[in-house]
C-alpha cells in the first residue's frame, strides 16, 4: 500500500512538503515529538532554509528536553528571518531552558525591540533577572508584562511569589503579594499550589505536605541548573552528610538501596559501590532524566515517595533521602512506609532542617518545612525505628546565613530471638508449614490489593487530567492560562 503523501515525511513536491509540515504540526499538537522531529528533518533534507520548519523543529526539540539542539534550530530560523518576533521569542525560551542566561536575556531584549511590550518576552526577562538576583528589575518586567496581559495566571503567580521573596528582604508589600495570588486563583490557576504559596507567606493554614503539582513543576524547571545552584550557590552539604552517615551505619554488602527524592542523582556515586541494586524515586521527570544520564541507577521511577513505599513489593537494606524531608511536613506516613519496606537491621538515612520552636514542624517563607528534633525522634520511635544518630549540622547557606539541620540514621530492629525449630511430629510440621505459606499468601494478596487500589486511583486521576486537557484544547477563551514552557508559539 502506498503511503498517504500527507503522512509521508519523505514525499516530494511542494504540495507534499506542505502536507508533511502540516502533519508535523499535528504531531506536535498530539505530543508525538519523535515523529514530529522526523517529519521536520525529512523536509529540511530538500528545503534546508525553511524557517517555519526550523522553528517548529526547535520547539519540538525543546519539548524533548534537547535544549542545545533546539537552540541550534532556532538560531538558524532567526538568521533566515531576523525580525520575526515568534522565532526570536522561541529562541529566547530555548536559551533560557538551556541555562544560557546571558544570551537568553539578550534575545529577550531583541524581541522587545521588534515588538515592544511583548508579555512573553517580558516574562522570560523577569525569570532570568530573578534567577540572577536582580529582584527589583524582575518585578519591573513583570509589572510591564501584566500591563499588557493583566489576566495571565502565570504572571500573577510569579509576581506574588517574587513580592513574597522581596518581603523576606524587608519590602512591605505583602498585601500586594497576597492579592496577586488570590487573583490567580480566581482566574483558574492551580489552587492547591497557589494556596501552598500563600500558606508559606502566613496567609493560610499550612498543609501537611505540598501539592504534587507544585513539587513536580518546581523541580522540572530547576533540573537544568540544579547541580550548580545547589552545590555552588547554596553550598548544600546534604549528599555529603548522608554519605558520611551511611558509612557510619555500615550497611550490609551488596545491599538493596533506595534513593528517595533522588533528583539528578547526586547520591548515586557513593551509593553505587554499596548496592546490588540501586533504585531512584522522584516526582520530576526532568530530574530523573538527569539522573539517568549518570548511568548509576538500575531503575528510576517517577512517583511520590510515600506512595511508592506504601505500594512497593520490594524490600530494601538501605534508604536515603538527602535534602528531601524539607518538602514534607508530617513525617509519620513516610516513616511508617519506610519501616515497612526495610529489611530487619536496615537503615533509613536522611536530612532535616531544624525548627527550634514549640511546633512539631513549620512551613517557612522558603516553601520548605523545618522539623523539631524531638518530633523526628518521636515519629521514628512510633514507627518502630531505633534512632542511631540525630546529629546537628549546617545543611546549606540561604541569603548569606547558615541553615541549621540534622542528619538522622534510623534503624529497623533485627529479628528478635533464635530462629524457631520445626516440630518433631511430621504431621504437625506439615501443618505449620502450610500455615506459614497461607500467611505469606495472605500478605501477598493484601499487597496486591493495595496495588490494585492505587492503580485505580491513578487511572481515575489520569481520566480527570485527560478531561481537563480536552476542555482546555477545545476552549476558545483568549485569556486562558498559558504555560511559559509548554505554550505553542502563535505562528504555528
Amino acid at each position: 500500500m502506498s503511503p498517504d503523501p500527507a503522512c509521508d515525511p519523505a514525499a516530494d513536491g511542494p504540495i507534499a512538503s506542505f502536507a508533511s509540515f502540516a502533519s508535523a504540526v499535528a504531531l506536535f499538537h498530539r505530543r508525538e515529538l519523535v515523529r514530529a522531529a522526523e517529519h521536520c528533518n525529512a523536509i529540511l533534507v530538500n528545503a534546508p532554509d525553511r524557517a517555519d520548519v526550523l522553528g517548529l523543529l526547535g520547539a519540538v526539540e525543546a519539548e524533548r528536553g534537547r535544549f542545545e539542539e533546539s537552540v541550534a534550530c532556532l538560531q538558524r530560523a532567526v538568521a533566515l528571518q531576523p525580525g520575526h518576533a515568534g522565532a526570536l521569542i522561541n529562541l529566547c525560551i530555548a536559551l533560557c531552558l538551556a541555562a544560557r542566561d546571558e544570551e537568553a536575556l539578550a534575545a529577550a531584549d531583541r524581541v522587545l525591540e521588534v515588538k515592544p511590550g511583548d508579555a512573553q518576552a517580558l516574562h522570560v526577562r523577569a525569570t532570568l533577572l530573578r534567577r540572577d538576583g536582580r529582584l527589583f528589575d524582575a518585578l519591573a518586567s513583570l509589572d510591564q508584562a501584566l500591563a499588557a496581559e493583566p489576566d495571565q495566571v502565570e504572571l500573577l503567580v510569579e509576581r506574588g511569589e517574587l513580592l513574597a521573596q522581596l518581603c523576606e528582604l524587608g519590602l512591605r508589600r505583602r498585601d500586594e503579594a497576597v492579592q496577586s495570588l488570590h487573583r490567580a486563583i480566581e482566574l483558574g490557576g492551580d489552587e492547591a499550589a497557589i494556596r501552598f504559596s500563600l500558606a508559606a507567606m502566613g496567609a493560610g493554614q499550612a498543609p501537611s505536605a505540598p501539592p504534587e503539582s507544585f513539587v513536580r513543576q518546581l523541580f522540572d524547571r530547576y533540573a537544568d541548573r540544579y547541580d550548580k545552584h545547589l552545590l555552588e550557590d547554596l553550598a548544600c552539604r546534604a549528599p555529603e552528610l548522608v554519605e558520611q552517615a551511611v558509612l557510619r551505619a555500615a550497611p550490609a554488602p551488596n545491599a538493596e538501596v533506595l534513593d528517595l527524592g533522588c533528583g539528578t542523582g547526586l547520591c548515586g556515586p557513593f551509593l553505587r559501590p554499596l548496592a546490588r541494586r540501586l533504585v531512584g524515586v522522584d516526582l520530576s521527570s526532568r530530574m530523573l532524566a538527569k539522573a539517568a544520564g549518570r548511568g548509576l541507577y538500575d531503575e528510576l521511577l517517577q512517583a511520590d515517595i510515600v506512595a511508592h513505599l506504601a505500594d512497593s513489593l520490594h524490600s530494601a537494606d538501605l534508604i536515603v533521602a538527602a535534602d528531601v524531608l524539607a518538602y514534607i511536613g508530617e513525617l509519620g506516613p513516610l516513616f511508617f512506609a519506610a519501616q515497612r519496606v526495610l529489611n530487619a537491621g536496615g537503615c533509613f538515612v536522611f536530612t532535616t532542617e531544624n525548627h527550634a520552636g514549640g511546633d512539631d514542624y513549620v512551613l517557612c517563607a522558603t516553601r520548605r518545612y523545618k522539623h523539631a528534633d524531638a518530633y523526628v525522634r518521636r515519629m521514628a520511635e512510633a514507627a518502630g525505628f531505633g534512632v542511631d544518630d540525630l546529629l546537628p549540622c549546617v545543611l546549606r547557606i540561604n541569603q548569606g546565613s547558615d541553615v541549621q539541620g540534622c542528619v538522622a540514621t534510623l534503624r529497623k530492629p533485627g529479628r528478635p530471638g533464635p530462629v524457631p525449630q520445626p516440630p518433631a511430629d511430621p504431621v504437625e510440621a506439615r501443618l505449620v508449614e502450610l500455615e506459614i505459606k497461607a500467611s505469606y499468601a495472605e500478605d501477598t494478596l493484601d499487597q496486591l490489593n493495595m496495588v490494585v487500589v492505587r492503580q485505580q486511583q491513578q487511572i481515575d486521576a489520569l481520566v480527570r487530567e485527560l478531561a481537563r486537557w480536552r476542555e482546555q484544547a477545545t476552549s476558545t477563551n483568549p485569556d486562558a492560562a498559558r504555560s511559559l514552557r509548554d505554550e505553542l508559539p502563535p505562528h504555528y
